[in-house]
């Protein structure tokens, strides 16, 4: 299986699912939750064109002076720029706004910016708020953490010496149809992002290497030899030598298997990795 194929089979509840509404809960209204962020805010206050004579198939192409585009159909898209990114918002009919907001932020990581925005989701919620990992949203090499709770969904990476920052808002009603007509009108939005010049991402320079257990143990009565190696890569795809062979995907705390069969708790000592297999702690050495 390809590493295009394991986003799909093992963090289903990354973009397209993320913002489905109807399937994980992203599009419930919380009136009682602040917005996200100022950005956001200010997005959704402000007076947006209306896309009235628009070609329904018409797509225009937004460039940001950050490096990256995205594409938006303006009979059903508006677009605000601000000084930091933009907001999509659909201005169709809806339950309450509806938009992707685009930004960077510079100087900060990627979960200290998500923690300043989900502390402002409310009290009382934070267990509730589902954490994840999957690569960024246009690349297939580059890292990211999202954060979801109900009609919030946020994605951030490090990218060019700062973070960007993918922020949904979305406000259910009572068609289902239109909810997902919505959502699949945002998903083509962020799955559609391009970027002139992504560079290597140094967040987790001190991972990617050939980690080696080797020993003795008992077969048969007999001691035999073994090297058990973890090849760890800097696209985050690896590989696994133990009794079989498996390609496997690691994020910032786990080692999960290409199929998304298994999953094991790793941490880094110095030019140690350990690695969690049910319960016992087993050291690999760079």
């Amino acid at each position: 299986m390809k590493k295009q194929k394991l986003q799909k089979a093992i963090v289903m509840t990354g973009l397209i699912t993320v913002m489905a509404g109807s399937l994980a809960g992203c599009g419930k209204d919380d009136s009682g939750k602040k917005e996200t962020t100022a950005a956001t805010t200010e997005a959704t206050e402000a007076t947006t064109e209306e896309a009235t004579g628009a070609d329904a198939d018409e797509i225009l192409e937004y460039k940001d002076a950050k490096g990256w585009s995205v594409s938006y159909k303006p009979s059903l898209i508006a677009l605000n720029e601000f000084e930091n990114g933009a907001s999509f918002v659909y201005t169709g009919e809806s339950a309450g706004s509806n938009l992707v907001t685009i930004s960077y932020i510079e100087g900060k990581q990627p979960e200290e910016v998500l923690s300043e925005i989900t502390e402002g989701w409310g009290e009382g919620i934070q267990e509730d708020i589902i954490r994840t990992e999957n690569y960024l949203p246009g690349t297939d090499d580059k890292w990211g953490f999202w954060r979801m709770y109900q009609g919030n969904c946020l994605i951030a990476g490090e990218y060019n010496g700062g973070v960007i920052l993918f922020e949904v808002n979305t406000h259910e009603g009572d068609s289902e149809e239109k909810a997902m007509t919505i959502s699949d009108l945002l998903s083509e939005i962020i799955s559609s992002i391009k970027y002139d010049n992504f560079e290597a991402q140094t967040l987790f320079d001190y991972v990617p290497g050939t980690y080696t257990s080797a020993g003795t143990e008992e077969i048969e009565g007999e001691n035999t030899a073994y090297e058990h190696t973890i090849t760890l890569n800097d696209d985050h795809t690896g590989k696994m030598v133990i009794q079989d062979e498996v390609n496997i995907i690691w994020s910032s705390n786990e080692l999960i298997s290409e199929d998304g069969s298994s999953a094991y708790e790793y941490t880094i000592e110095g030019n140690d990795l350990l690695v969690n297999f049910d319960d016992e702690w087993v050291t690999f050495t760079k």
